[in-house]
């Protein structure tokens, strides 16, 4: 089990640093359409990896703080993306 959640933070890690290189930013907000877990889950990459597993991932890298929000956009209109704190 231990070696499937480190699999699964990895893989996550690897493709928020695919997004992040696309310029395609990704939520850590449930209810977004760019959700990082159901995007990841459904990219190529994703390896059939499921959008829990993704969830479950991204709890555990928020919690070690590998992962973090940041905001960007206009002051009067800001946004969130989800951005890994290591570089890859």
């Amino acid at each position: 089990m231990m070696a499937a959640d480190q699999a699964a933070e990895d893989l996550f890690l690897e493709l928020l640093h695919a997004f992040e290189q696309q310029g395609r930013n990704v939520s850590d907000k449930k209810n977004a359409p760019t959700y990082a877990p159901t995007m990841f889950a459904a990219y190529p990459q994703g390896n059939g990896t499921t959008r829990k597993a993704f969830s479950d991932a991204m709890a555990r890298l928020f919690a070690s703080r590998k992962i973090r929000v940041e905001t960007y956009g206009r002051p009067s209109r800001p946004y969130t993306k989800l951005v890994a704190t290591t570089p890859k």
